[in-house]
């Protein structure tokens, strides 16, 4: 059981991070890894259109379009499973297309912990950089060992290149003022780490003062309300954008449902009225003007006159349905009584002689609800461990840590 829960956690995480994994397909054409070939020098915003996300061959996000404006906040919700983390994932890597003068700054929801220290793990924060300097001393090792062509000399002249357009010289030195600003030893900017978990407060305000674009993936509705000013909810393979906070988005989501809701049954009742007269023509017509008026509504939507060439055929109206989950369990069988059973059952602690349980006797069979009741000391805990698999130092939750520790 451990060793397959090991083997999937693996897969999850070897899926997480291997770019090949996931393919973007834009319009029809698939996405340029580093962003577009020429971006000007003065967009300040991310937009790509109609584009699609699979993850080893498994859709996540169809004939979605972002928008992402400079100096907004941005909190990125919806179910777990349904692509915030992968969105995020792709913008970091650009194979959804950004503009090459934008930084993208990614924080990972979790670090994994290695040997480096503090300055090193910093530093390493860039992986574009620790990339080339990889190759820069792999190099020069090869070149110890042969001569050095022509080749491999504007191998390396373009490698430094890149390298100083990074800052790589001042790099350590960036990174020690980052940690020279916590202005504590190791350990305590340990501690000061584990401490800032809970320190909402601080970093919603510093958030607020946040002047660059920031999109931020949270379940914590008050932080949500407090810092973003912008909801992007992914829903139905696509992301929805809602101004205000989360409780703007809140209210927008509920009308959106409505509205909807309100259109499909409008259509659908068109469309049952349509059948009702036998004439296929006639319901060919209520379904192509529900189609026309979709795509009108598009268009103006988007500011335009037309629906690009790439973009989807318009869909007649659906009801809105939200994500669920759902859960099955098998009916348990019925096992032949007692299952447990306890005939003039006496217990007494050693050195104890003013507590004592004598001729206990109790039965349990499948439906049976027990509660165990009696003034402190009176022994309900030491009844209980007669029944379970519990020693009589550890508790329930205690019990059930072990057996996973275990592997049970």
């Amino acid at each position: 059981m451990i060793a397959a829960h090991v083997a999937e956690q693996a897969r999850q995480e070897a899926l997480k991070d291997d770019r090949d994994a996931f393919t973007v397909v834009i319009g029809s054409r698939d996405s340029i890894l580093d962003g577009e070939d020429e971006a000007d020098a003065n967009v300040k915003d991310i937009t790509t259109e109609n584009f699609s996300v699979s993850a080893r061959g498994k859709e996540q996000l169809k004939n979605a379009s972002v928008k992402i404006s400079h100096g907004k906040r941005y909190g990125l919700v919806g179910p777990n499973g349904m692509g915030k983390s992968t969105l995020l994932k792709l913008l970091a890597w650009r194979k959804i297309p950004v503009p090459k003068n934008i930084d993208v700054q990614w924080v990972e929801q979790e670090v994994i912990a290695d040997d480096k220290t503090a300055l090193p793990a910093v530093v390493s924060a860039n992986e574009e950089l620790v990339r080339l300097r990889q190759e820069v001393a792999s190099l020069l090792k090869s070149s110890e060992n042969d001569a050095s062509g022509d080749d491999e000399g504007e191998n390396l002249a373009e490698l430094y290149e890149k390298l100083q357009l990074l800052g790589s010289d001042d790099a350590e030195t960036q990174a020690s003022k980052i940690l020279a600003g916590l202005g504590f030893t190791k350990e305590m900017r340990i501690s000061l780490a584990r401490a800032l978990v809970g320190a909402v407060l601080w970093l919603e305000e510093y958030l607020c003062r946040w002047k660059k674009t920031l999109v931020v993936v949270l379940h914590d509705q008050d932080f949500l309300n407090t810092v973003c000013g912008e909801i992007i909810h992914l829903h139905d393979q696509k992301p929805h954008f809602y101004r205000g906070n989360f409780y703007d988005f809140d209210t927008g989501y509920e009308q959106r449902c409505k509205e909807m809701n309100k259109k499909f049954e409008v259509y659908d009742k068109r469309v049952k009225a349509a059948k009702g007269t036998g004439n296929r023509v006639q319901q060919e017509k209520v379904k192509d003007r529900a189609k026309f008026a979709a795509a009108k509504e598009a268009s103006k939507n988007k500011g335009k006159g037309k629906v690009d060439d790439d973009e989807p055929a318009p869909e007649a109206p659906r009801k809105w349905r939200d994500y669920s989950v759902e859960f099955h369990f098998p009916e348990p069988t019925e096992l032949t009584p007692p299952l447990l059973q306890l005939i003039e059952v006496s217990f007494s602690y050693p050195n104890r002689e003013d507590f004592r349980l004598s001729d206990v006797d109790v039965g349990i069979d499948m439906g049976t609800r027990v509660a165990i009741v009696g003034p402190n000391g009176a022994g309900k805990s030491t009844l209980q461990h007669f029944i379970d698999h519990l020693t009589m130092d550890e508790t329930a939750d205690r019990y059930l840590l072990r057996l996973r520790a275990g592997g049970a």
